[in-house]
């Protein structure tokens, strides 16, 4: 897989699960910090993965044409 797509698929998987632990982690304690922030701290990870990829595949395009 191109390192661009896999930046989409893992920056993707991010702002899911993210997305599921904002919404549904309510009080939910994972060790020593809570869900809710968790979540959106990986939202914003995934979002930068995002960016990332599509960087990537889009200088890919231009460098081969």
């Amino acid at each position: 897989m191109a390192p661009g797509k896999a930046r989409l698929v893992e920056g993707g998987a991010l702002v899911v699960v993210g997305g599921l632990l904002r919404l549904f982690g309510g009080d939910l304690e994972l060790g020593w910090f809570d869900a809710h922030p968790f979540g959106v701290v990986l939202m914003l990870a995934g979002g930068v993965q995002l960016l990332d990829g599509a960087w990537r595949l889009n200088r890919g395009r231009r460098e081969s044409a």
